[in-house]
């Protein structure tokens, strides 16, 4: 039965991947915040700190929800997040429907 995740990634930036990358190790967090500067950093120096979703599948000529969520680092690491996020969608094969997503959260 056909079925869709509607899902967004919430990020923060990677303080010390930054620093690493940048010769900025001993510098203080506040010291990299200021080196990043105010624009959004690169993909890369960005950390996942939750994907929120709602699971749905096709009923007819409804969509029934199955699931709602935002699991977070606060319960699981950022690569359990991923791997049981893809693990989901590799289980659904659902279309996937996002906001910016082409551009920010699948690359």
């Amino acid at each position: 039965m056909p079925s869709v995740i509607v899902w967004d990634l919430e990020t923060v930036p990677d303080l010390s991947g930054f620093a690493k990358a940048n010769g900025l190790s001993d510098k203080t967090a506040q010291e990299v915040r200021d080196a990043i500067g105010d624009k959004f950093p690169k993909h890369i120096y960005h950390s996942i700190v939750c994907i929120g979703a709602v699971v749905a599948h096709l009923e007819g000529d409804h969509w029934t929800v199955d699931a709602i969520g935002a699991p977070h680092v606060g319960d699981r690491t950022e690569p359990e997040l991923i791997a049981a996020f893809v693990d989901r969608i590799a289980q659904l094969r659902p279309q996937l429907v996002t906001f910016n997503g082409s551009s920010f959260d699948l690359p």
